[in-house]
């Protein structure tokens, strides 16, 4: 199944620019990749997107991998589960 990306150019990064520009508090904070396996599991799939959107009828094989990982901190226990 291809991907499905809806590319609407800058508009993110204006719409961050505007909320920066806003009268509030703001803090951005980087997480390492290890801490969200599954969050950066899901941005790789649309990596080649610019913005993109992209609904899954059912979770990728790979993010299901990564959260079984989380829960039960072995990869042999997913098959299992």
């Amino acid at each position: 199944m291809g991907k499905s990306c809806a590319l609407q150019g800058n508009a993110l990064i204006e719409d961050v620019r505007e909320m920066l520009s806003r009268n509030w508090s703001v803090v951005i904070r980087s997480i390492p990749r290890a801490m969200h396996k599954v969050a950066d599991e899901l941005a790789a799939l649309l990596r080649d997107c610019l913005v993109g959107v992209k609904l899954f009828d059912t979770p990728p094989v790979s993010v299901i991998t990564l959260v079984h990982m989380d829960k039960f901190g072995d990869a042999n226990d997913v098959d299992n589960g």
